[in-house]
């Protein structure tokens, strides 16, 4: 062997070991992680059970399903590190080399510093947890709380297996402990707390630290430099963010709409719209509209609802010679992003929750905007579509909307058992969530659909979605918990309420301020951040926090079609195969019209508060 070359082989050998493990470990994670979920969805639904067949309940449900959910979503923290597939801003992307390896290292040392700080932080909890018992379970605390540190410490390996993957040379390992030394030096800034937090949280998200990771750094520096807490309040405070049983319908959701969406159901509905809006010009791009409205009552999500008819639409879009693929993607973009404004969106049980208020209302208080969306969106695809002289693609035809209503019904029963029970009071969100997965279940069984491939990789990513959002948001809750006690919420409520004492003028400045915000963060991060800062002031100058909800989610649309975020401008365009700035013009008719409905939203407060209960 050429000894020239044995570093080389050395380091490929090293590679393919760290690879090896890594898989292996991110499996049993997963596995843990699919167990623990599957547990969730049997206790909820023998809860639904017990209350309304035999007039009883599961006297620890609670207790059991905040044990199951805090390990499901620090085990996510491991699996994510691992995929990458934690959200960050990489404007260094755009520097010459060396520059990007080099802030990658800095990125990495940053995380590892931010991972062994947390762990470290619940030591301070230990002696507690073991003599504090979770009564209904008969179990020590300490068997819930130990899910951080595990989390952070996988999490850690992970990072250290990653090492010999990267290939970038002497600027990436360079940026390693430089990494690690800024991400530990903040702890002891001698900066007031929150402009500690600011200049932490804007510096770390710069240099292409993870959005959750520059969050938890942020507040966790606030709180230890400025002295609001113990060296175990992050921890404290983290833990606090997964205990809201509220947030398992989040997971629940995405897994409901993944389940779908690889049956011959989403199909089933796109016939059935055609058969009603078919008749339209440019046809196709109705129904692909209508049918995302329909979906989106079902799975909660954007890209949710983006890639599961994006599949189905786009390459009927592109083969019927009417529309380019740029075009195809533009739309799609556009039709997709009605999963983040109607119910029951995660976006606005993330608003119900950082705001403290009512899940029910949120949801009703979004209706109307929602359906604004969805008018505009669909009015819009008529327009162009006349302009481009694309026809209907079928004429009307009442018997053919007769024929593709029974296979639908399937379907159409799942809006009924969401939005109905949620509305209705009758199911609690996570509740609605789980009964509507063993209903998905049950129908795919019936219809011999249930592929247990499709399956596995339906909950791998329904858990990498519920990872990385309950990741930002736990730590979103240690950066909100800082500013609370540092009193920067109150102060920020001061200066806009000194700035600005009119209702609309406050709201104009909020949304230019999501608006800015939604150009770099995505949605769940943005109003996890933003949230708990501006309702104070809004609901201090008079503005109604149900009209501020639907203000913010109809905001994010905007930011959700956009470069350099753009989420589901990303998802179409991959579908498509075309590159995102192909598909920017093409998207911009639909970015004007979000616009619209913003502007309508914020002047109009009764349209957000006409249907009863969001007053």
């Amino acid at each position: 062997m050429d000894r020239a070359n044995e570093p080389g082989v050395a380091r490929n050998r090293l590679s393919r070991v760290a690879q090896g493990i890594g898989d292996r470990l991110h499996g049993g994670i997963f596995a843990v992680q699919t167990a623990l979920l599957i547990a969730v969805i049997v206790a909820m639904a023998a809860e639904v059970l017990f209350r309304y067949v035999l007039n009883d309940s599961i006297s620890y449900s609670e207790d059991l399903l905040v044990l199951l959910f805090t390990w499901i979503i620090f085990l996510g923290v491991p699996r994510a590190l691992w995929t990458d597939g934690t959200p960050r801003i990489e404007l260094y992307s755009y520097l010459p080399r060396p520059w990007p390896a080099g802030f990658r290292g800095l990125a990495w040392g940053a995380t590892a510093a931010y991972l062994a700080y947390m762990a470290l932080s619940y030591v301070g909890m230990v002696p507690g947890d073991l003599t504090m018992q979770i009564t209904t379970l008969g179990i020590a605390q300490v068997w819930v709380d130990i899910a951080l540190p595990v989390g952070m410490l996988l999490g850690l390996v992970m990072l250290v297996l990653r090492l010999p993957l990267h290939h970038e040379g002497t600027p990436f390992f360079l940026g390693i402990p430089v990494g690690v030394a800024v991400g530990l030096l903040i702890f002891a800034s001698p900066l007031a707390p929150p402009i500690t937090a600011l200049v932490s949280v804007v510096g770390f998200l710069l240099l292409g630290v993870p959005v959750a990771v520059a969050l938890g750094l942020g507040g966790s520096a606030m709180i230890i430099s400025g002295a609001l807490g113990s060296s175990s309040t992050p921890a404290q405070q983290a833990l606090g963010g997964a205990t809201n049983i509220v947030l398992l319908a989040i997971p629940l959701f995405m897994v409901m709409g993944a389940l779908i969406a690889q049956t011959n159901l989403t199909r089933r509905l796109g016939r059935l719209v055609q058969a009603a809006l078919g008749w339209l010009p440019g046809g196709v791009a109705v129904v692909d509209v209508m049918t995302s409205a329909l979906f989106a009552n079902m799975s909660g999500s954007a890209i949710a609802d983006t890639a599961a008819l994006g599949t189905v639409f786009i390459p009927q879009l592109v083969d019927s010679g009417d529309y380019k693929p740029a075009e195809a993607a533009a739309l799609q973009s556009a039709a997709g992003v009605i999963g983040t404004v109607f119910p029951p969106a995660i976006a606005l049980i993330l608003y119900a929750t950082v705001a403290n208020f009512s899940v029910i209302d949120v949801f009703k208080a979004a209706i109307v905007p929602g359906i604004l969306i969805v008018v505009t969106m669909a009015g819009i695809s008529v327009v162009l579509a006349r302009r481009k002289g694309v026809p209907g693609r079928t004429s009307f035809r009442l018997s053919n909307l007769l024929r593709a209503i029974p296979p639908a019904i399937p379907i159409l029963i799942i809006p009924v058992i969401l939005d109905g029970g949620i509305m209705s009071g009758v199911f609690a969100p996570a509740e609605s969530g789980a009964v509507a997965v063993v209903v998905v279940v049950a129908m795919m069984l019936l219809m011999r659909e249930l592929n247990l491939r499709q399956t596995v990789r339906v909950l791998r990513q329904a858990l990498d979605n519920t990872g990385m959002t309950m990741f930002i948001l736990v730590n979103a809750v240690v950066l909100g918990w800082g500013f609370l006690t540092s009193g920067v919420a109150g102060d920020v409520q001061t200066m806009l309420g000194s700035l600005v004492r009119s209702p609309l003028l406050l709201l104009l400045v909020i949304n230019l301020a999501f608006l800015l915000i939604h150009v770099f963060i995505e949605t769940a991060p943005s109003i996890l951040i933003m949230v708990p800062l501006v309702v104070p002031a809004a609901i201090a100058a008079g503005v109604d926090p149900l009209q501020l909800g639907a203000v913010i989610v109809v905001n994010s649309t905007i930011g959700l079609m956009l470069p350099p975020v753009g989420v589901s401008l990303y998802v179409a365009s991959n579908l498509a195969g075309v590159r995102v700035s192909e598909a920017v013009r093409p998207v911009l008719p639909y970015v004007l019209g979000s616009l619209v409905v913003l502007l309508l939203v914020t002047l109009w407060p009764a349209l957000s508060l006409v249907i009863p209960g969001a007053q």
